[in-house]
């Protein structure tokens, strides 16, 4: 089992005169994944880390609390069992099937990572037999990629590198602390959850 962590650099803005860009910190932003010496990017990107913060606040106690409900002896990936799971067609009932495709939803909206207005693939992040997992499909290789990783220790350290990139961004751009620190408190208090 290896280690997943982001890796997050905050840049100076490069489109300061966009509305709102004063409420974002804009950042070098990789998520990696380590498995001893194996060390595989699955993403580097820069874009605004608040986007992202944003996403852990809504989504860290569903990846730390609930376990893949749709098969106790998974032998596939996440990412492929949601593809596998839409496919089914025999339902006894319309309210069997609404509520079917409704846990689908809900359980994958919790799941998912994605930059949103990049072309980025998307990541779905669950504890699959009792590890930790990001797995998607890629459309190059043709094929399932998944990886895994003890989720607890990653949210515990994704807390703590945003955490210490923000705080060092609010130290040094006291201009935009303000505006900054107002989206912040906006999450929390949407989300009912310190980030800072």
């Amino acid at each position: 089992m290896g280690e997943l962590f982001f890796d997050i650099k905050s840049l100076d803005h490069p489109y300061t005169s966009e509305s709102g860009s004063n409420y974002e910190i804009w950042a070098k932003i990789a998520l990696i994944y380590q498995e001893q010496t194996n060390r595989i990017v699955l993403f580097d990107w820069q874009w605004d880390l608040l986007t992202v913060c944003d996403w852990y606040l809504q989504c860290s106690d569903f990846l730390l609390s609930e376990n893949f409900p749709f098969n106790e002896n998974n032998i596939v990936s996440i990412a492929e069992s949601r593809d596998l799971l839409y496919l089914k067609n025999n339902f006894k009932s319309e309210k069997e099937e609404e509520e079917y495709y409704s846990m689908l939803e809900t359980y994958f909206h919790n799941h998912y990572f994605k930059l949103r207005g990049t072309d980025l693939p998307g990541y779905y992040l669950g504890v699959n037999n009792q590890e930790g997992e990001i797995s998607r499909y890629d459309s190059i290789k043709e094929k399932y990629l998944s990886y895994q990783f003890n989720m607890e220790k990653f949210i515990n350290t994704t807390r703590q590198e945003f955490k210490l990139v923000i705080n060092d961004y609010l130290n040094i751009n006291r201009n935009q602390k303000d505006k900054v620190f107002q989206r912040i408190k906006k999450m929390e208090k949407e989300y009912n959850k310190k980030l800072i």
